[in-house]
């Protein structure tokens, strides 16, 4: 089976080529996106609380926190629910991205205190 065809990608300034899969480099950067010095150090004192990934520590093993996810999902630091630290949760990213990727997951699961 040969790959895709290679198409003019419309998320940049300056079109690249791409098999249709967004590239990290078209992606704008976090601060761009308004994940700035403020969100940097919310998210270091909440992974410094909660060092682990809620979902794996359910399951009994202890990954590291890498991503904080919000439960129920936001739209970006302009959301009104963004700097609410109750739908904050601790996440490794391989967690995060099946959680972003279904929105199906049961939320009795992290009982991770969230603060």
């Amino acid at each position: 089976m040969g790959r895709k065809p290679l198409r003019r990608s419309s998320h940049t300034a300056v079109p690249r080529l791409h098999d249709g899969n967004r590239r990290a480099e078209d992606r704008p950067t976090a601060a761009q996106r308004g994940y700035g010095s403020r969100w940097q150090k919310a998210r270091e004192g909440f992974i410094a609380k909660h060092p682990f990934c809620c979902d794996c520590e359910a399951a009994g093993v202890l990954t590291p926190t890498e991503d904080i996810d919000h439960d129920p999902p936001v739209t970006g630091p302009k959301d009104p629910g963004f700097w609410d630290r109750s739908r904050w949760f601790p996440r490794c990213h391989s967690c995060h991205s099946r959680k972003t990727r279904t929105q199906d997951m049961d939320r009795g699961r992290c009982s991770a205190g969230r603060s």
